[in-house]
């Protein structure tokens, strides 16, 4: 699959660093069927354009990721990863915050509703807060 990165941050695929604007065939295994293709075509960080397959340049690192003179990610590049990875894990966690504030408005309808999503077995008996409480516990990942 060839693919462009429509976002404004960098984008990864195994080896591959995809820098907004740029067009590059995914590597072997990353094709429209693969997680992580899914959620970025999904979310509008990458587009596809074409099919097909080509070898990668590889630049002297081996990972397609330019290098200083002392085999080092240049510095843009490393700080521009370590960044994406950060905001990533932020927006990740904020947006969890946000959810389990929601709770706190929903029904009882609407919180059973969402815990059947989630996989969490209820029962009528079940009480506003402790349904809240099971959702939001599933939700932390505890």
């Amino acid at each position: 699959m060839i693919a462009k990165n429509t976002g404004s941050k960098i984008v990864g695929f195994g080896k591959l660093a995809l820098l907004p604007g740029e067009t590059e065939a995914l590597p072997d295994g990353y094709d429209n069927g693969h997680p992580a293709v899914r959620l970025y075509l999904a979310r509008g960080w990458i587009a596809e354009v074409g099919a097909g397959t080509q070898e990668l340049a590889i630049s002297t690192d081996g990972l397609g990721v330019p290098v200083s003179d002392e085999g080092m990610p240049s510095a843009g590049v490393a700080e521009a990863l370590v960044e994406e990875a950060a905001d990533a894990l932020v927006n990740e966690q904020a947006a969890r915050e946000v959810e389990v504030e929601a709770l706190k408005r929903m029904t009882l309808a609407q919180l059973q509703e969402r815990a059947s999503g989630l996989g969490i077995e209820w029962s009528a008996s079940d009480t506003k807060a402790a349904l809240a409480e099971r959702i939001a516990a599933r939700l932390k990942g505890e």
